[in-house]
C-alpha cells in the first residue's frame, strides 16, 4: 500500500508542513473511530498533527499490545528514517525456520542494533 518508491508515500517525523497531502494507511478500529466501514475511509482525507493526509488503505485489526489489550485505533506512515518497530505475523508452520530466517534478516538490514524484544510462541 505504501512504498518507498512513491514520494507522497514518504514522511518526516513530527508534524512538518511537508508531509501535506501525503499517503497513509489507517486500521479498521480507526475507520470505525470516523463513523465509517473500512471500504468508505479509502480515498478520504485526515488532518494528523498539522497535515491533511490521504488514507490509501485500511488494514485489519490485529492485536498488537497482547490479547488482553483492546485494539486501538492506528494510523500508519512511512518514514524510513524513524527507527520503530516491527511486527511479524507468522504461523507456526516451521517455526523455528521462520524464526532464523528474520533473525538472519535482521543481522544484515541491522547489524548494529540488536532487537529490543522479541517475542514468539
Amino acid at each position: 500500500m505504501l512504498s518507498e518508491n512513491r514520494g507522497e508515500d514518504r514522511f518526516t517525523g513530527g508534524p512538518d508542513p511537508a508531509n501535506e497531502g501525503h499517503s497513509v494507511v489507517i486500521n479498521e478500529a480507526a475507520a470505525a473511530r470516523f463513523g465509517f466501514t473500512p471500504q468508505q475511509m479509502v480515498n478520504k482525507t485526515i488532518l494528523l498533527n498539522i497535515s491533511h493526509v490521504h488514507i490509501v488503505g485500511v488494514l485489519r485489526d490485529f492485536m498488537f499490545r497482547g490479547a488482553r489489550e483492546p485494539v486501538k485505533p492506528a494510523v500508519y506512515i512511512y518514514d524510513p528514517k524513524a527507527l520503530g518497530m516491527i511486527s511479524v505475523r507468522i504461523r507456526p508452520q516451521d517455526l523455528q525456520d521462520t524464526l532464523a530466517f528474520i533473525d538472519k534478516t535482521w543481522r544484515s538490514l541491522a547489524a548494529n542494533t540488536a532487537p529490543a524484544d522479541v517475542l514468539s510462541g
